[in-house]
């Protein structure tokens, strides 16, 4: 017999997820259509949550789909965005602007031109994205394992930290999820916008209207520069996560050794 915590509503939730998120990588090239199906994802991570409170329908199953659903989904975003910065025909762009100057290029795109011009500062992006990717799923696997060790029964509620526990108040939790989600999407569309695929391009007159639109690049920018703060924000609260499921993993294998040498002891007293 099946087991029913598969078609709990929160679970149920999760699958729409995982699919409309695996959507909206296919159809990466295309801004109207990956940004509204990345942002339904997104959403959705929000109802799963408040399905699981309301119909008391929590599992450690949603619980794991939904982390690894989430930090799939970042990492996908942020490998999307790596592709980008390293694409021959990005850096070709970047040449042919540097060459040429060219007066008349939107202002809104030059920053991102003059970026792809310098092999040192996409270099540095470069990084920074990888970076960004590493901190983000070492912090959520350390928090898991410390979780588990401290049997807290949640990653959540392992760490004793005042700026961990700020964090997971759920106003907080809810605005740094969307300000970070909403920087790393806004970079990704401002590389898509200023550097559109060669091969969307090409069938561009093919394709419908809503296949070609583009946000207005002064709203790209407002959005990337009202989130970076938060962003920014959010991987400080990465690393002190990190910081304290270290401190917690290595307080649990203390007490583990202790427990162990105690019953030792004892074992070695009724021995005798």
């Amino acid at each position: 017999m099946v087991n029913a915590v598969y078609f709990h509503v929160p679970n149920v939730i999760g699958y729409a997820r995982v699919v409309i998120g695996a959507l909206a990588f296919v159809y990466s090239d295309r801004v109207a259509v990956f940004a509204l199906l990345y942002s339904v994802s997104f959403v959705l991570d929000a109802a799963d949550g408040y399905a699981a409170r309301a119909l008391k329908q929590s599992s450690e199953l949603g619980a794991f789909l939904d982390m690894i659903t989430d930090r799939v989904g970042t990492l996908c975003l942020l490998t999307l965005t790596l592709q980008w910065l390293t694409a021959e025909y990005v850096f070709e762009i970047g040449r042919a602007f540097s060459a040429l100057g060219e007066p008349d290029v939107d202002p809104w795109k030059r920053p991102a031109l003059l970026l792809a011009a310098s092999p040192a500062s996409s270099a540095a992006v470069c990084a920074l994205v990888v970076a960004l990717a590493m901190l983000d799923g070492v912090s959520h696997w350390m928090q898991m394992l410390a979780g588990v060790s401290s049997r807290s029964g949640s990653h959540k509620s392992a760490s004793e930290s005042g700026l961990i526990l700020w964090y997971y108040w759920r106003p907080v939790l809810t605005v740094v999820c969307i300000f970070n989600e909403l920087f790393l999407l806004m970079l990704y569309i401002l590389l898509l916008q200023t550097f559109p695929s060669p091969a969307l391009a090409a069938k561009a007159s093919t394709l419908s209207r809503w296949s070609t639109w583009h946000f207005p690049m002064p709203f790209v920018w407002a959005m990337l520069v009202i989130s970076a703060p938060v962003c920014a924000l959010k991987q400080a609260i990465s690393v002190r996560q990190i910081v304290s499921a270290h401190a917690i993993l290595k307080s649990s294998l203390n007490d583990e050794h202790s427990e162990s040498a105690s019953t030792k002891d004892t074992s070695d007293v009724r021995a005798k």
